[in-house]
This record gives C-alpha cells, sequence and structure tokens, in this order.
C-alpha cells in the first residue's frame, strides 16, 4: 500500500529471500523493481542503515532489538511496532504503529518519510537513546546480577 502510494520508494528487506508467492505478488503489484530482500553483512547493514530514510521493524515478539540499536547509532529513525520490548528499547526515539493493522503502518511510514523535520528529530532522539546501551553497561549489570545472589 505504502510503496503503491509513493513510487519515489523503494523497499530493501535483510535475511531469508523471497518465497515463490511473495515474488508472484510483487510482480502482479508491479513492484519487483522496487522491493528487494537480500542476506546482507554487517558491511551491507551499516550501509543500508546510513542510506534509509527510515527503518521500520513490524514485529510481533522480540526477546531484544538489537537492530533497533543499530539503525540508531547509524543515524537512522525507528518505525516501530508498539509490541514486545520495542517501547522499552527505543522510548521516545521511535515512530510506533500497530502491528496488525496495515493503515497503521502506512500511515507512520508515510509520516516518517515525508517529514525531514521529523526524521532529523527521530535521528537525534535515537543518538541520545543508543547512549544508554553499551556492553561495558550490560557487563557491569551482570555482575552486579551475580553479586547480589550471594
Amino acid at each position: 500500500m505504502f510503496l503503491l502510494s509513493d513510487k519515489n520508494i523503494d523497499l530493501v528487506c535483510t535475511g531469508v529471500p523471497f518465497s515463490s508467492d511473495e515474488l508472484l505478488n510483487l510482480s502482479s503489484l508491479h513492484l519487483s523493481e522496487r522491493v528487494f530482500c537480500y542476506p546482507a553483512s554487517e558491511y551491507d547493514l551499516a550501509r543500508l542503515y546510513r542510506d534509509a530514510l527510515c527503518f521500520v521493524y513490524p514485529s510481533f515478539y522480540e526477546g531484544f532489538g538489537m537492530p533497533i540499536l543499530e539503525a540508531m547509532s547509524y543515524g537512522c529513525p525507528v518505525v516501530l511496532s508498539n509490541t514486545s520490548c520495542f517501547p522499552e528499547i527505543a522510548q521516545k526515539a521511535g515512530l510506533y504503529f500497530d502491528p496488525t493493522e496495515i493503515d497503521d503502518i502506512h500511515e507512520k511510514m508515510k509520516i516518517m518519510t515525508g517529514d525531514v523535520a521529523l526524521r532529523h528529530y527521530y535521528i537525534e532522539e535515537g543518538y541520545k537513546r543508543i547512549k544508554s546501551f553499551s556492553w561495558e553497561k550490560c557487563a557491569q549489570q551482570h555482575i552486579e546480577v551475580y553479586k547480589s545472589l550471594l
């Protein structure tokens, strides 16, 4: 729906390649030349995050949203499900949607890609939020938990 309404935006998915049925659906919608999916290396991901208008994460369940932190660290604004751990991770650095509502996902993608000032706001909030996370901090918190158990 979003891609049909904005002919200037392409969609890049990473991970498992599209199935035959998904490729047929894209072809029937004339989106084969604008929607891409491929396994991405860390180098590819860094480039994609830097070049993207936004990172969209329509997941229902996650243990932890590491891709959210990755996107924010590269200055990529995030558009996220309002479920799972996402609101806790991104807090006010993310624009949220209901993953069960296609119209809501469409609207939030349209808002983020269409408003440069808003994108810059979320980029800055992302940079602020990412400072709350580090492997050193994670290790220290684990040490504190272990100490409390002794």
